[in-house]
């Protein structure tokens, strides 16, 4: 499998999704007008834990920072002025359970936020960004 940029002239460019070429099974879900890439990968055979990343042409690609108990993470969206958005896998509060929460990376800061759950909400994800900053993405409990 490979991830690939195509532009409005129809020239093709392969996205690697680890700038040393390591990455398996990358997948790209957004770009924006600037061409930035964003998506989510194994970062290769020695980790089976998803990274979030971002690619230019320019600069290639690498892994968004997370913490260190991130289960995984993936990026699905970024706008026009390079906000991204996307979620994580961590551990629930009992420590044993498995959930996801929504993140938000803005430009030039190097860790992702985590968005507010809404009410009662014990999981959350960020699915895409609106050039105003406008998020939409799916919330839940699980009982």
């Amino acid at each position: 499998m490979a991830a690939a940029v195509v532009d409005a002239d129809g020239h093709w460019t392969l996205v690697s999704a680890i700038a040393d070429g390591s990455a398996i099974v990358p997948q790209a879900h957004a770009v924006n007008d600037a061409g930035t890439v964003v998506g989510g990968t194994l970062p290769g055979l020695s980790s089976f834990v998803e990274c979030a990343f971002m690619w230019t042409v320019d600069e290639g690609s690498h892994c968004i920072d997370r913490p260190p108990q991130d289960l995984g993470s993936t990026a699905t969206d970024i706008n026009n002025d390079g906000t991204i958005v996307g979620h994580k896998s961590t551990f629930a509060a009992d420590g044993i359970s498995i959930t996801d929460r929504a993140w938000i990376l803005a430009p030039g800061d190097q860790t992702v936020a985590l968005l507010p759950l809404g009410p009662d909400d014990t999981w959350s994800r960020a699915n895409a960004i609106n050039d105003r900053g406008d998020i939409v993405g799916d919330g839940g409990s699980v009982s």
